[in-house]
């Protein structure tokens, strides 16, 4: 079942299968973030079950069969677990990334679109939570690959994972990190050629900023923690959601257009 898309359910009993294992001491701390951050991000059952292959005891149920949505509220464990696992997975990547200056500057567009130019990339931390430090990080993007179209990306202040779909073959997607650039080995996948992909040069940069801004006080989310942006597909049509949430696992979350109607909102109650 390779190609069996995962739904929300599938990637909470995932997410639970984590936990547990961490809970009993299999997996350490740091296995425990890059799992449960590539979990948040699985498409398939597939995927789903490659990180929990070796946590199962003798017996258990297996990913890769199909999941009822009635065990697990839709959604509710990886909202929180967003939330709460985002501050130790920046420190993690504080500690690995290597600096490359204090300096930021745009990247030129690359001249070569064949495969990622790693060597183009702007100088120092880029603040992707402003306007500024988003268009570099789109430009840069525009640098690396040849291309700003992503299946899905995962955007926190100072760090951001994303799902590349490779220019020349859209069946095709890498997922890479950025921080000071783009760098590192990517994780690749396969993806239906159709589904619905985000082209970042297409936001309305100045609305997703001011949605960021305006989060907290709208969601209900008090003493926020961290706040993080997520572009994916809501609806077979692209869209950017904003997320708030706090030490307490008290959060919210809106869905825009990529022209910044918010066309959904959920905030804590």
């Amino acid at each position: 079942m390779a190609g069996t898309r995962a739904s929300d359910a599938d990637r909470d009993l995932c997410l639970n299968e984590i936990e547990s294992a961490f809970a009993d001491g299999r997996i350490d701390d740091a296995e425990r973030e890059a799992r449960t951050q590539a979990a948040l991000q699985a498409k398939t059952l597939d995927e789903l079950a490659h990180l929990t292959s070796d946590l199962r005891p003798l017996g258990a149920t297996r990913i890769n069969n199909p999941l009822s949505t009635a065990s697990v509220p839709k959604g509710l464990l990886t909202k929180i677990l967003i939330g709460a696992l985002i501050p130790a997975i920046a420190s993690i990547i504080i500690w690995i990334a290597s600096s490359s200056g204090n300096d930021s500057q745009t990247a030129g567009p690359s001249t070569d679109t064949s495969e990622p130019n790693l060597n183009n990339q702007p100088n120092g931390l880029l603040k992707l939570h402003t306007a500024a430090g988003f268009k570099k990080f789109v430009a840069a993007t525009r640098s690396a690959f040849g291309t700003t179209t992503v299946e899905s990306a995962a955007i926190y202040p100072d760090y951001a994972s994303v799902n590349i779909v490779v220019p020349d073959n859209p069946r095709r997607t890498e997922r890479w990190s950025f921080r000071e650039g783009y760098d590192g080995d990517p994780s690749k996948s396969t993806r239906q050629g159709e589904d619905t992909v985000v082209d970042m040069a297409a936001i309305n940069i100045p609305a997703l900023m001011d949605a960021v801004k305006r989060a907290p006080d709208e969601l209900n989310v008090k003493e926020v923690q961290s706040i993080y942006i997520v572009l994916d597909e809501r609806d077979e049509l692209p869209a950017m959601t904003v997320y708030v949430s706090n030490e307490y696992s008290e959060s919210g979350y809106y869905v825009f257009t990529l022209e910044g109607k918010e066309t959904f909102r959920y905030p804590f109650k």
